[in-house]
């Protein structure tokens, strides 16, 4: 017995007397770190409250980035009780699907505003403020248990809330499952754990709680069930291997292979889409040629500013980390999920970078209670001192650069565009723009969207961004309008009739060129050839002119504004070469403002560009462009540099041309590709087409155009 009690006494971390504060003074630090959390992802709102004009938006505080309008709109629906598994505005015409069971986040806020009276959008931008802070209590028992002393817990405890990303990811506005996706990880591991360690009928109680909070998480990620299940199931299976002793082995091993199986059946498909990300290989028909921030891996230099905000003290807890689980030995294994959800941030996106904020915290945690264990050559008190020195340094590194800055939030700079919508387009109608507005359009104008920030592969995306990219403008009006009858399922009635998406593509910039009438005759000839597919709908030239050309059944408006054209997402996935995956020319669009006429020359106080030569003076350098175009509000004058110009420039780059409206003294300097798409035509240059009809042009913020397309009548 007692052989027994000293060899679980030689697992433990430390077996060392607590030097550390009372246990009750311990509680009050503890709080002290709790609300310090709380006020570090609160603190923006005293700016908030000051500028309601830019953070407010019909009454109401706006929510901090675009992805908060998907629970919020939830949020909404579960208030209204319209909740439905189907959300047909979003994704037109096929929709989106909803969660059978609605995500605990905003079922959670809805409750909290029923109970307080207070509206479900305020509760929204305060409660993942709240939610984070419960990190700090968990990883301080999470020490106890692994015997820090409660100096070190409490370092630890601190730590995990220093780090930038997860505070950006739960500061005050952000309505996102991050708050609690970090804390969720941990607490199954720690449940988990204390089933393992604890040897009597108690331990049922924390594998009881550990399946709560695996069910809690489950309908809390409701987007990446992947990881929550793994997120148990792999320390569950470590302990059941490890330290669950059992005389019915046969048992415990057809547990856990039943555990598996049922796992492996129910997010199978997640993990072969997680490594089809890792290897960006998603849908091999379609390229995702735009950058999503969030999904861009970090570079361990990004990864320490991101965590520790200082490399010294990044290194300890790296340090501290390995000490810690070359101590546990197996028990280390208990950390294998949340350190893999961290060192995910250099593979998949450096939102990942949130989970390790409490491994690298109780890495800290653990280089203090190192520097406890070693008494011959450390008093307590010097341990003590040099504990709250590694504090000061912690909040030092990472205080200001949390605190710095209260710009206007993402969402915040769209309300000038919310408006115009609002304003320019009826009720019922569809927008067509970018994903970015997306989810705002839904909640506040109940418009109809194409596209929003819900994850995709690239189908949907290059939808939603080749009416802006092709260069035909009657091309763009007739796919829109094709595809908003027809959806994804018109468009797999094409490869599956064309062989496949790039000769889906050429047919579609061949025959949605044309008037119905006349790609009626295209076709017909085509039929004659033999080389007119059939279905089991489409047998005839006629048919085949109605499914392509269908009669308009909402109203569409096309809208473009001016941040569209700094991203040029648009342009890198609708202008994808379908058989290469690369983006075909080059997404370029350098724009001037103040713009003026003087002489033969059109200038501001950065450019000067002579309209003789086609070369521009910019900041002492030459710029040499192929062609100008000048808008005059009538009529486009154009200007090309012929064969002359270049054999006298030749060595120099002439890939770009240059576009300006003289009215308002904006253009831009852009790629030839890039000047050729619709969107280009209509922003800068507003070229008359019959398929787009001006509704409002506040060039060069925003323009909206209703999409007329060619409605085909059967005679």
């Amino acid at each position: 017995m007692l052989k027994q009690a000293s060899k679980e006494s030689s697992e433990n971390v430390s077996t060392d007397i607590d030097p550390g504060p009372k246990p009750w003074y311990s509680w009050l630090l503890l709080i002290a770190i709790v609300i310090f959390a709380i006020y570090l992802r609160y603190e923006d709102f005293s700016v908030w409250k000051k500028d309601k004009a830019n953070f407010q938006y019909e009454g109401e505080y706006q929510m901090a980035n675009f992805d908060s309008y998907y629970y919020l709109q939830i949020a909404k629906e579960l208030q209204q009780g319209t909740y439905d598994s189907h959300q047909e505005k979003r994704r037109v015409p096929n929709g989106a699907q909803n969660p059978v069971i609605p995500p605990l986040l905003p079922l959670l806020a809805v409750t909290l505003s029923s109970v307080s009276n207070v509206p479900v959008a305020t509760v929204a931008i305060f409660l993942p403020v709240v939610l984070a802070s419960l990190l700090a209590p968990l990883v301080f028992m999470f020490s106890l248990k692994l015997h820090f002393n409660r100096i070190a817990a409490l370092v630890a405890a601190l730590f995990s809330i220093l780090s930038l990303t997860y505070i950006i990811r739960s500061r005050i506005g952000v309505f996102d499952t991050d708050s609690l996706n970090v804390v969720f990880v941990l607490l199954n591991s720690y449940l988990i754990y204390q089933f393992a360690e604890i040897k009597d009928k108690r331990r049922y109680l924390f594998l009881g709680l550990a399946a709560l909070s695996a069910f809690l998480f489950y309908i809390w990620w409701d987007t990446a069930s992947s990881v929550v299940v793994i997120s148990a199931l792999f320390p569950l299976t470590v302990a059941l291997l490890f330290f669950y002793k059992t005389k019915r082995t046969l048992l415990k091993y057809g547990v856990i292979l039943l555990l598996l199986s049922v796992s492996a059946y129910f997010i199978g498909d997640q993990i072969v889409l997680l490594f089809k990300l890792l290897f960006d290989n998603i849908d091999a028909r379609f390229p995702r040629n735009m950058s999503i921030s969030e999904l861009d891996s970090v570079s361990i230099a990004d990864f320490i500013q991101k965590t520790s905000s200082n490399t010294f003290l990044f290194i300890c807890m790296l340090i501290g980390l390995v000490a810690l689980c070359r101590k546990l030995k197996l028990k280390s294994l208990f950390f294998v999920v949340p350190i893999l959800m961290a060192i995910a941030a250099f593979l998949v996106g450096n939102r990942f970078v949130s989970f390790a904020a409490p491994i690298l915290g109780l890495g800290i945690g653990y280089g203090v209670q190192m520097l406890f264990n070693q008494k011959k050559s450390i008093k307590p008190k010097i341990a003590t001192i040099i504990a709250i020195g590694i504090a000061i340094i912690g909040i030092g590194s990472s205080y200001k650069t949390i605190t710095a800055g209260h710009q206007k939030t993402a969402a915040s700079q769209n309300i000038s565009l919310l408006n115009a919508l609002k304003q320019y387009t009826p009720k019922g109608c569809n927008i067509w723009t970018d994903w970015d507005l997306g989810y705002q359009i839904h909640y506040y104008l109940n418009r109809g969207t194409y596209a929003d920030g819900g994850f995709t592969d690239g189908e949907i995306s290059y939808y939603a961004s080749f009416p802006f990219a092709v260069d035909n403008l009657t091309v763009s009006a007739n796919f829109m309008r094709f595809y908003n009858e027809n959806g994804i399922e018109g468009m797999n009635v094409l490869y599956n009739s064309l062989s496949g998406v790039e000769n889906t593509f050429i047919f579609l910039r061949e025959v949605l060129s044309l008037k119905p009438k006349e790609a009626e005759t295209w076709l017909m000839e085509t039929h004659k050839e033999g080389l007119l597919p059939e279905t089991d709908t489409l047998k005839t030239p006629r048919q085949w002119t109605s499914f392509l050309f269908p009669k308009a059944t909402e109203d569409i408006y096309l809208f473009i504004h001016y941040r569209m054209t700094q991203t040029a997402a648009w342009f890198k996935q609708g202008n994808s070469d379908l058989k290469t995956g690369e983006t075909k020319g080059l997404p370029l669009f350098l724009t001037f403002n103040a713009l003026r006429e003087q002489g033969n020359e059109i200038k501001n106080n950065q450019v000067s560009l002579n309209r003789n030569t086609g070369v521009m003076d910019y900041f002492n350098q030459k710029r040499y462009f192929r062609s100008l175009a000048t808008f005059t509000g009538d009529t486009i004058e154009r200007q090309s540099y012929g064969l002359s110009r270049r054999l006298s420039n030749s060595g120099k780059d002439n890939r770009f041309v240059f576009q300006w409206d003289k009215r308002t003294g904006f253009g831009a300097a852009m790629s030839a590709e890039m000047a050729n798409t619709t969107l280009v035509k209509l922003y800068l240059l507003q070229e008359k087409s019959p398929h787009f009809e001006a509704v409002v042009l506040n060039s060069p913020e925003y323009q909206i155009w209703k999409v007329k397309g060619n409605a085909y009548e059967i005679e």
